[in-house]
C-alpha cells in the first residue's frame, strides 16, 4: 500500500482525523496475519476484531480501524470498500472483472497469464471474491499494479453491484450463465441480468448467451481440436494454433476469452501462446493426480451447477483410452432451488461410465434413475471411500465433482494417501 494514517482516516472518514504521516505497509483483517507497520482492520463476525486489537499490536500493528479505537468508524466493512475504491483511484490501475456460473478461476489464471506478459498485474488469491475478499485482494496489490484481475462472486441480487461500485471495472468477461445460486435468483434471466452488471467497458461474453450483451466469443472461431486427458491444442481463425494444460472445451472457450482480451490490451500473440501453453492453474479446478498401475484420478471438488456437471461428465468420458475403466464420483449440486431434483435426474442424459458412485441427499434422484449407480448419504462418507477404494484397480480413471461443501476433497485426500 501507498497510504499514510493521515490518508487513511480522511477515505474512511473516521470519526476524528489524524496527522500521522506514517505509512501503512498492508491492511490486514486477521490478526495472526499482521506485520511491523501494518494497520488492523477489525470486521465484525462470530467473533469482533476488536478482541483481537491487542494481539495485533504485539505482531506489529502501528493503527487500528475500529468503532471506539484507533481510527474510528461504525461502518468498518464500508471503510474497507472506501479504501480499496481509492486505492485503484490513487495508482491508476486497470480492472478486469471476471464473473460467471462457472470457470471463473480458471479463466482468472489465463488471463493473469496472458497480461502479465506485458504489464504488472495482481489477481484475485484463492476465492476471495466478495465483498470482503475482493477489496482486500484489491488492497494486496503493490501500488504500481498497472492491472487487477478481479474474480466477483454473487449469491444474491445485489452482491455484483456493490463489487462494481468498488473496482469500477474496464474490461469484464462473463464465463457462462449456469444455474448455480439459481435458489436465490429465481431463473437463468435474473442470473444474467446480475453477472451482466459487470458490463462497464469492454466485455467478452459467451458466443451462444443471448441473455447478455457484449462482445461474442466462442468455439465457431475453432477448429483441429486435439484433446488429451490433460492438455488441449487447438486452432483458431486468424491466429494460429495454441495449447493449453487444460483438458475440455469449455476450458478452450475460457482461453479464447484470455486470447482476445490478450489482443484488445496490445499483448503479442506469441507471448499470448506461450502464456496460455505454461499456465498455472488455482488447485482443485480440475487436477489430475497419477497414481502408480496407471490409475488417475481427477479432482473437479471444487463447485458444482448442472451445465459445469454435464461438460465435465462429456469431457471424462469423451477422453478415455481405451482398456481404461471409467469411475464417476457425483456429490450434491446445491443452491438449485425447487427444481434440483429435475436438475439431478438429468444428468442420466450424459453419463455412460463403467461404474457410478452418488453421494448425498440430491443425488438419490439420481440414482433412482440409474440403477447401477451406488448411492451413499451424506453421513455414509466412510462407507463411500471403502467402496471407491475396492472399485479403483489397475488401469482406472476416476472423477471426482460436487458441489463445495459435499467437502469431496476428503474423498480426494483419503484415495490419493492410500
Amino acid at each position: 500500500m501507498n497510504f499514510t494514517i493521515k490518508e487513511i482516516a480522511k477515505i474512511i472518514e473516521a470519526s476524528e482525523p489524524s496527522a500521522d504521516e506514517r505509512l501503512v505497509h498492508h491492511l490486514e483483517f486477521d490478526s495472526r496475519k499482521i506485520k511491523a507497520n501494518d494497520i488492523f482492520l477489525t470486521l465484525p463476525g462470530v467473533r469482533d476484531g476488536v478482541e483481537f486489537i491487542d494481539v495485533a499490536r504485539v505482531n506489529g500493528a502501528i493503527e487500528v480501524i475500529a468503532p471506539n479505537v484507533g481510527l474510528k468508524t461504525d461502518d468498518r466493512l464500508g471503510a474497507l470498500h472506501k479504501l480499496a475504491k481509492a486505492y485503484i483511484e490513487k495508482n491508476d490501475m486497470k480492472v478486469v472483472a471476471i464473473t460467471g456460473s462457472n470457470g471463473k478461476t480458471t479463466t482468472k489464471d489465463l488471463v493473469e497469464s496472458v497480461l502479465s506478459k506485458k504489464y504488472k498485474t495482481y489477481k484475485t488469491q484463492g476465492n476471495y471474491n466478495n465483498e470482503i475478499g475482493m477489496p482486500y485482494t484489491v488492497l494486496s496489490a503493490d501500488y504500481d499494479t498497472q492491472i487487477l484481475i478481479l474474480e466477483m462472486g454473487m449469491d444474491h441480487e445485489g452482491d455484483i453491484d456493490v463489487l462494481v461500485n468498488i473496482a469500477k471495472p474496464d474490461y469484464s468477461i462473463i464465463t457462462i450463465i449456469g444455474e448455480s445460486h439459481i435458489e436465490n435468483l429465481g431463473s437463468r434471466e435474473n442470473i444474467a441480468k446480475e453477472k451482466g452488471k459487470v458490463k462497464t467497458g469492454f466485455t467478452l461474453i459467451p458466443e451462444d448467451e443471448p441473455l447478455l450483451d457484449g462482445t461474442p466469443v466462442g468455439l465457431s472461431k475453432v477448429t483441429n481440436v486435439e484433446q488429451k486427458e490433460d492438455s488441449t491444442k487447438f486452432t483458431v481463425k486468424d491466429l494460429g494454433e495454441f495449447e493449453i494444460p487444460l483438458s475440455g472445451l469449455y476450458n478452450v472457450e475460457n482461453a479464447l476469452k484470455a486470447i482476445y482480451l490478450g489482443l484488445e490490451l496490445n499483448v503479442d500473440i506469441k507471448d499470448i501462446k506461450d502464456a496460455l501453453k505454461t499456465v498455472e492453474v488455482t488447485k482443485n479446478r480440475g487436477d489430475w493426480h497419477r497414481l502408480p498401475n496407471n490409475i488417475s484420478i481427477f479432482s473437479d471438488v471444487y463447485n458444482a451447477n448442472p451445465t459445469a456437471m454435464k461438460l465435465a461428465i462429456e469431457n471424462f468420458q469423451n477422453t478415455t483410452p481405451k482398456n481404461v475403466k471409467n469411475i464417476l464420483v457425483l456429490g450434491d449440486m446445491l443452491e438449485l432451488g425447487e427444481n434440483s431434483t429435475n436438475y439431478h435426474k438429468d444428468l442420466k442424459t450424459v453419463i455412460n461410465a463403467d461404474e457410478i458412485f452418488l453421494y448425498g441427499d440430491e443425488m438419490a434422484a439420481l440414482a433412482a434413475e440409474l440403477p447401477k449407480a451406488n448411492w451413499f448419504a451424506k453421513n455414509a462418507k466412510e462407507e463411500l471411500i471403502s467402496e471407491l477404494k475396492r472399485a479403483i484397480t489397475p488401469d482406472t480413471r476416476v472423477m471426482l465433482k460436487a458441489s463445495n461443501s459435499m467437502k469431496l476433497s476428503e474423498v480426494v485426500d483419503e484415495i490419493l494417501n492410500t
